[in-house]
Order: C-alpha cells, then structure tokens, then sequence
C-alpha cells in the first residue's frame, strides 16, 4: 500500500493529542464553514491553495478550481471526520508493506529532522514500514515534484 500525505490522525497537525483534544475545534470550524456561503468557501480555497502547492500556475490553478469548485458542506463535514478520527493504533493490524510519501518545504516553518520525527510518531504502530520525505513539495507532492514522485511510484510498483 502507498499513502501519500496523509495522516492516521490528522488532529494532531493541530497539536491535538487525542480525538477529546480536537473535537470542540473540529466542531467549530466545520459549523463555521456550513455557515459560510459557497462563494466564501471559494474565495477561501485561493487564499489557501499556496499553502498546499508550492508550484504556481495552470498547476496550481487546477487545485484552486477544484477546490473552489466542492460543496462546502461536504468538506466541512469531511474535514470534522478527518479531524476527529485516530488509527493511530489500528494501523497496527495492517500486516502487508506501506510506503509513505511525505513533503517537506524549507518555508515550512519546520526543519526537514522535526518533519520526519512527526510523520514516523504518527506511524509508530505500523511495523515494517518505508518512509520517503519529497523535498521541496507540500501537500500536493505530485504537482510539486513530479518527477520524484513518479519515480517513487515505479520503484513502488516494480516487482
């Protein structure tokens, strides 16, 4: 199995511990989006497409649209899931290879060390597993570093 940026618990990008941690935060900012019109959820996904793609451009543009483009209120009650679910442990009965592709961005306002350290906790459970940071990316590696992560896809691939 490949993952590509993505976490068991997602809370924690927020500094949560546990479910308990996010979930009056998780409930606020999803009442906040259902709330807001589907104009305002658009204009919301310009300003936050540079923070998921470091590549401007048609690139980034494609997120923009498709981002602006989602009902807001099935991503606010996506984002509520997300935040509010640990398989931190669950993750444990998997018993066949992983690889994680994960970004790091020196703008990140984290080191590439502190980077790996949150990815490999978040993990920790599930034994045997490959972890492969993609430099100069964020969220979207794909858009980011294609190259690298088209490469990491084959040598995934490969038998």
């Amino acid at each position: 199995m490949m993952i590509v940026d993505s976490l068991p618990f997602f809370g924690a990008i927020f500094g949560a511990s546990d479910v308990e941690a996010i979930r009056s935060r998780a409930t606020g900012m999803r009442e906040a989006m259902v709330k807001e019109s589907q104009a305002v959820y658009a204009a919301g996904a310009v300003r936050m497409t540079p923070m998921m793609v470091r590549t401007a451009g048609a690139p980034a543009a494609v997120v923009t649209r498709a981002s602006a483009a989602s009902d807001h209120r099935v991503v606010a009650q996506a984002m509520y899931d997300d935040m509010t679910t640990d398989l931190r442990q669950t993750i444990a009965k998997i018993k066949l290879p992983v690889t994680l592709l994960y970004p790091w961005d020196s703008v990140s306002g984290m080191t590439a060390a502190s980077t790996d350290s949150f990815y490999h906790a978040q993990y920790a459970a599930l034994q045997g597993m490959t972890f492969q940071r993609i430099d100069a990316s964020r969220h979207f590696i794909m858009i980011d570093q294609f190259d690298v992560f088209a490469a990491a896809v084959d040598k995934f691939l490969a038998p």
